[in-house]
């Protein structure tokens, strides 16, 4: 059985100096295949990851979000 895990960081918004919480939807999916759809919400300075177990087989993943505007947010996926 196979794991996918999600990893974010840099989840956060700037206004007027202060830093806040923020939240995106992130889909993983592999070809066309939809694998995971999910929402993460707060602040993140650092690396969070999310695992989801029996989800993926073998093949490249496509992550999409709905936050290009955070420009240093990264959102990244694997499967081990």
């Amino acid at each position: 059985m196979k794991t996918l895990s999600i990893t974010i960081n840099r989840l956060e918004e700037s206004h007027n100096g202060r830093v806040f919480g923020s939240e995106v939807n992130v889909k993983v999916f592999q070809q066309d295949r939809l694998l995971v759809e999910d929402k993460f919400t707060g602040l993140v300075t650092g690396p969070f990851t999310r695992t989801f177990s029996g989800v993926a087989g073998d093949g490249d993943l496509r992550i999409e979000h709905d936050r290009p505007e955070l420009a240093e947010l990264t959102v990244s996926a694997e499967v081990s």
